[in-house]
C-alpha cells in the first residue's frame, strides 16, 4: 500500500494520504453532467481537499499525471481520515459503509457577487439527498434543517459542505449515512443511517446512482435566475417553519421565530416583530425542544 503526497495550493500543503491508487470504479457513471467522470479512492483525508487539487490543476498525485477536473467530476472515497463538516466539525464514518464524495462544479458566469449560487447550492443539494432518502424511507420520514442537514426520522442522516474554490469552481461535499451501524456517544443521540432507521442494509451503489440522478435534476436549478423552484421546494420540507428557534453567532445567541428563506437562500428569522436575514457561514441554529 503506497502513500502519495499532493502539491501545495495557495501556499497550503495538502497532507499526505494513503490512496492505494484511485481506480476505475464499479459505482455507476452517467453519460453526461454530474457523475460522468469519477475517481474512486479507498481512503483519503478529505474528498473536498482532493477535489480542490484536481479542480485547480496545480496539484499532481504521484503516479497519476496531471489533469484538471471537468464540470461534474466526482471524487468518491470509501473512507475519510479527516472528514469535515460545517464550522470545523468532524464527520464520522466507518470504512466502506456510507457515501462520501465531492462534486466539482464550474460556473459558466460570475455568480459569487450576489451569493445566489453559494446560497442555493446547499439547498439544491439537500433536496437531492432528501429525495434519495425518501425513495427508501418515505417522504414523511425526511425533513431539512437549514442550511445543510438532511434528517431521517428527525435525526441527522446527511451533511453537506459547499466550498468555493478558484475561478468560479464550487466543491459540494456530501456525507450520507447508508449502512452505518453505530456512532460515538457524542453524536449517537442526534445521528442515524438508512440501516439504523429501517433495520435493513442497502447497496451503496444503488443509493449513489439515485443520488447522482437527483443531483443532476436539482443542481442546475440552483443556477437559474432567482432559483424559485429550489427555494419553494426547500421550504416545503424545511423543519420548524413558524416555530421558535435560537440563532447562534460568534458573539451571542438570540431567540426568534423561523419564517422561511430569503430569495437568495438566507434564513429569515423574526425577532420582536422585525425580520432579519442570516447566512450559513455566519450562524448555526437550534430548534426549540418539544414539550
Amino acid at each position: 500500500m503506497r502513500e502519495y503526497t499532493l502539491n501545495m495550493i495557495d501556499g497550503t500543503e495538502i497532507p499526505t494520504f494513503d490512496l492505494g491508487g484511485w481506480r476505475e470504479s464499479d459505482f455507476p457513471k452517467t453519460e453526461k453532467g454530474i457523475g460522468s467522470v469519477l475517481r474512486h479512492y479507498r481512503q483519503v483525508d478529505s474528498t473536498n481537499r482532493v477535489a480542490r487539487v484536481w479542480a485547480s490543476g496545480s496539484g499532481v498525485v504521484s503516479g497519476e499525471g496531471k489533469g484538471i477536473a471537468p464540470h461534474g467530476a466526482v471524487v468518491l472515497a470509501d473512507h475519510q481520515t479527516s472528514g469535515r463538516g460545517r464550522q470545523g466539525r468532524t464527520w464520522e464514518s466507518s470504512p466502506g459503509q456510507n457515501l462520501l464524495f465531492t462534486v466539482i462544479l464550474r460556473a459558466t458566469e460570475p455568480l459569487l457577487s450576489d451569493h445566489v449560487a453559494r446560497g442555493m447550492l446547499p439547498l439544491a443539494t439537500s433536496l437531492a439527498v432528501a429525495s434519495t432518502l425518501a425513495s427508501y424511507a418515505g417522504e414523511d420520514q425526511v425533513s431539512l434543517k437549514w442550511p445543510n442537514d438532511v434528517l431521517l426520522g428527525g435525526k441527522k442522516c446527511s451533511g453537506i459542505l459547499v466550498e468555493a474554490s478558484v475561478d468560479e469552481v464550487f466543491l459540494i461535499g456530501i456525507g450520507l449515512n447508508v449502512n452505518e451501524s453505530e456512532f460515538s456517544d457524542e453524536v449517537g443521540a442526534m445521528a442515524t443511517s438508512l440501516l439504523l432507521h429501517s433495520g435493513r442494509r442497502v447497496e451503496r451503489r444503488d443509493v449513489f446512482k439515485t443520488l447522482i440522478d437527483r443531483l443532476n435534476h436539482w443542481i442546475p436549478k440552483a443556477f437559474e435566475r432567482g432559483a424559485d423552484e429550489v427555494r419553494a421546494a426547500y421550504v416545503q420540507k424545511m423543519a420548524g417553519v413558524g416555530s421558535p428557534i435560537t440563532i447562534h453567532t460568534h458573539a451571542d445567541s438570540a431567540p426568534g421565530i423561523l419564517r422561511g428563506l430569503n430569495p437568495d437562500g438566507g434564513l429569515l428569522v423574526e425577532h420582536n416583530a422585525a425580520q432579519k436575514v442570516y447566512y450559513s457561514g455566519e450562524v448555526s441554529l437550534t430548534h426549540a425542544s418539544p414539550d
